[in-house]
């Protein structure tokens, strides 16, 4: 019998499928879950499924990157309390990119790009829609942060500066 050879969108789409179906939304919380936390209590805020997507595809060897979203779309950009802010996981297989996304229901799955800058541009744009068109005030700071994983559990507020203190992404200075 041979051996299947996964692609690694093959096995991502397994990981979505065997280890998500079940995973409901939660509101923010003051501690922020571990993967094994997330596994056994199926619910997590976006922060805890991201970390949970990033620990399942690295124990399957897909590497990944996490992204921070903070959008201030109050008129100062303090970041309380017209503050709002989303993570999300992206990998790369052969030429293509993806975005994994299961809390933000519109958008739950796994989407392809052509590139990087295409992907980020794209989740940018649809948060700030997503804004407009709840009624809210047109963002007037969107910033994405590139994330390092940090030792879960942890501190709600432990874990939004370890991501607000990470690498500002300029989707801009991005190579197609």
């Amino acid at each position: 019998m041979k051996n299947e050879i996964k692609t690694k969108l093959e096995i991502t789409q397994g990981i979505m499928r065997d280890y998500f179906s079940d995973i409901k939304y939660r509101a923010q919380s003051d501690m922020i879950q571990s993967p094994e936390m997330v596994l056994a209590s199926k619910v997590g805020q976006c922060w805890e499924q991201a970390e949970l997507a990033r620990f399942l595809l690295g124990k399957n060897g897909v590497p990944s990157k996490t992204y921070f979203i903070d959008i201030n779309h109050g008129p100062d950009n303090k970041p309380w309390p017209n503050y709002q802010t989303h993570t999300f996981l992206a990998f790369q297989d052969n030429r293509m990119h993806y975005w994994f996304e299961h809390s933000w229901e519109p958008y739950v799955g796994i989407h392809g790009y052509n590139s990087l800058k295409e992907l980020l541009s794209d989740v940018k744009n649809k948060h700030i829609k997503s804004y407009e068109t709840d009624g809210q005030i047109k963002a007037q700071n969107f910033r994405i942060r590139e994330y390092d994983s940090i030792k879960l559990p942890v501190a709600g507020n432990e874990f939004l500066w370890h991501c607000i203190n990470s690498k500002v992404i300029e989707i801009e200075n991005l190579s197609r």
